[in-house]
């Protein structure tokens, strides 16, 4: 990884033989274009291995396991045995992935990152709370007897998630993408692949005498069919928007995956948190300031994230890296 924002585009570029010249602006047209639907084509590839495989999966687990669990699971980690893989091949190292050379800055990334995500969503549920959006329930606040205890298992589920997905698409699918295209690019192709997922969601529910051979694909079918018919724009373009500081964060940050870590975490945690103790208040005309998806984020988030974004870039514009 270059050591800073105009070294990555250059390095790139150099990389796979690509000039600046406009008469060759169709190979990188190309290039780019390679770039965008590799990942679609891996995550199709590890989607359907998957099901085909879940199954006798579920069968040698002894039901411990269902098929949407093996789904989700296997999906991620064959997509982590593959960028291994790649990664291992294209001569890139857990540095240039995003980790720092030490365990200690890693640690204090975490939790920097963890303190600016807290605050950056805080502060946007303070608002839909503010406005009634999401609304303060008793009910609710009762079914938990030990709030520390649910505090430290938000946390560790946060950090958990977070670390998988940043892993996933800041570190390994970022820095192999690097080798052969632009930042700008990285950071659309990898907000957009960390954006779809979260709408492949299946309900259905197969008992035991239910399952067969393609149970996998049944619900991987129903999982890809709700998220054609019922994604809603707005939780969309606040996932989308969320991934572009993350990815503006991981390249403008030197060795800086701690920090997308961190601030992941951060979200995670508020959204965790706020949906224990409060529910839809249906706020009348505000409502459509949050999507569907979780009715905490939506268009009011991708705003509030968007201005951090710009106010992120507008403080790293004389091409520095943070440390």
């Amino acid at each position: 990884m270059a050591d800073d924002w105009a070294g990555f585009g250059k390095e790139s570029r150099h990389i796979i033989g690509i000039s600046t010249n406009f008469h060759i602006l169709p190979m990188r047209f190309r290039s780019a274009l390679a770039a965008a639907l590799a990942p679609f084509v891996c995550l199709a590839l590890a989607l359907i291995l998957v099901a085909a495989l879940s199954y006798p999966l579920v069968r040698l687990s002894a039901g411990t396991l269902g098929i949407t669990a093996i789904l989700s699971r296997g999906t991620l980690l064959l997509l982590f045995a593959g960028l291994i893989l790649g990664a291992r091949r294209l001569g890139i190292g857990w540095r240039s992935v995003g980790f720092p050379a030490s365990y200690a800055v890693f640690v204090r990334q975490i939790g920097i990152g963890l303190g600016l995500g807290l605050v950056m969503l805080g502060l946007h549920v303070a608002v839909i709370m503010a406005l009634d959006i999401r609304v303060f329930s008793e009910i609710q606040a009762a079914r938990h007897p030990s709030i520390p205890v649910l505090l430290l298992k938000h946390v560790g589920v946060a950090l958990l998630l977070a670390t998988s997905e940043e892993l996933l698409f800041r570190g390994l699918t970022f820095a192999i993408l690097a080798k052969f295209v632009g930042p700008a690019h990285v950071i659309a192709i990898t907000s957009f692949y960390y954006t779809l997922p979260h709408f492949l969601r299946s309900r259905l529910k197969l008992g035991e005498s239910e399952l067969n051979w393609d149970s996998g694909f049944t619900v991987l079918a129903d999982a890809v069919g709700n998220g054609i018919t019922e994604a809603d724009f707005s939780s969309f373009l606040a996932l989308l928007c969320a991934g572009v500081f993350l990815g503006c964060m991981r390249a403008r940050t030197v060795q800086g995956l701690g920090y997308c870590i961190g601030i992941h975490a951060g979200w995670v945690f508020v959204i965790k948190t706020c949906k224990s103790f409060t529910h839809d208040g249906n706020a009348g005309p505000f409502g459509v300031l949050v999507g569907s998806y979780d009715a905490i984020i939506g268009y009011l988030s991708a705003g509030w994230i968007s201005a951090c974004t710009l106010l992120f870039l507008f403080a790293t514009r004389s091409g520095t890296n943070v440390r």
